[in-house]
C-alpha cells in the first residue's frame, strides 16, 4: 500500500514537473479582452537593422503562433510587440540575431 501512494506522489510530481516544462516556453499577454499564450519557439522578428545596434528599436515580431498552432494576426502581432518590447531585444542578444 505504501509503494503505491509512493508511486502516485511520484506520479503526480513528475506530471506536474512536465507541464512546467511545457508551460514555460509560453508567454501570455491580452489581447482585447482575451489572453493569448504565445509559443516563443515559433516567434520570429523582422526590423533588425546594425544602425540600431544595440537598442534594435526598429525590431519587431513579425510571426508567432499561440500555443494550439494558430498563427497569430498581424494585430496581435501588434498588441505582442508593443506588450512585449524587452523580449524583442532580449531574443535579438541572446540568440545574435544581429551578426
Amino acid at each position: 500500500m505504501i509503494y503505491k501512494q509512493t508511486e502516485y506522489y511520484i506520479m503526480k510530481k513528475v506530471k506536474l514537473f512536465e507541464q512546467f516544462l511545457n508551460e514555460s516556453n509560453l508567454v501570455e499577454f491580452r489581447h482585447k479582452g482575451k489572453k493569448i499564450k504565445v509559443d516563443m519557439d515559433t516567434v520570429e522578428i523582422d526590423g533588425i537593422y546594425m544602425d540600431d545596434y544595440p537598442d534594435f528599436a526598429d525590431a519587431f515580431f513579425s510571426y508567432a503562433e499561440d500555443h494550439r498552432g494558430r498563427e497569430l494576426t498581424d494585430d496581435e502581432l501588434d498588441a505582442f510587440s508593443d506588450a512585449h518590447y524587452d523580449l524583442t531585444n532580449e531574443i535579438i542578444h541572446d540568440q545574435q540575431l544581429y551578426l
